[in-house]
């Protein structure tokens, strides 16, 4: 099977509402799954949901805009959706794993802000590379 066609088969098993009643589209699918890729590829399953988390919890509050592709493509917010290396990410089983256990079981309603490495500021807690915030 071509890898676009079971990316599609596995994209369609998760096209269920991961927000408060917003449905995602095929290709909002496909961009988080890219994103979530190049942020936490190496992060493994639980810092891959965290920033999912992330993600969803951006969608459903008033602070941010309230659709997974407006999301992912504010300026300056996920790097790697501006400086083009999410288009140079292989989808992984792991990651679409990831996107669909957070969207049935979410780890935290609450997180908004995540960054790699050192930083200033007030942060929940720190997974692996990552440091999240409310």
């Amino acid at each position: 099977m071509r890898k676009g066609v079971f990316l599609g088969v596995i994209l369609a098993l998760f096209m269920a509402v991961p927000t408060q009643a917003k449905e995602i589209t095929y290709s909002e699918q496909e961009l988080l799954a890219r994103v979530v890729e190049a942020e936490a590829g190496n992060q493994g399953v639980i810092g891959k949901r965290l920033v999912v988390a992330v993600i969803y919890n951006r969608v459903e509050s008033d602070k941010f805009p309230n659709t997974v592709f407006e999301v992912l493509t504010s300026p300056h917010q996920f790097s790697t959706v501006w400086n083009g290396q999410m288009e140079k990410m292989e989808i992984t089983p792991e990651t679409l794993f990831a996107i669909e256990i957070e969207r049935a079981h979410r780890t935290d309603n609450e997180i908004l802000y995540f960054n790699c490495g050192e930083c200033s500021g007030k942060f929940a807690y720190k997974y692996k590379g990552h440091n999240f915030g409310k």
